[in-house]
């Protein structure tokens, strides 16, 4: 809470082709549920005005 530990731990001995995978995959993920959730919401959209 007072910042004593990082939040957030790296692998310094991680090549950095392998950071920039992992960080473009999360983004991937969020972007996926994100699109797939807005996909569903304009779908349960229609069936309401229905």
């Amino acid at each position: 809470m007072f910042l004593r530990n990082q939040f957030v731990f790296f692998d310094f001995e991680e090549p950095l082709i392998f950071f920039f995978g992992d960080y473009l995959a999360v983004m991937g993920l969020f972007v996926f549920i994100g699109h797939y959730l807005a996909r569903a919401a304009q779908h349960a959209k229609k069936r309401r005005a229905k």
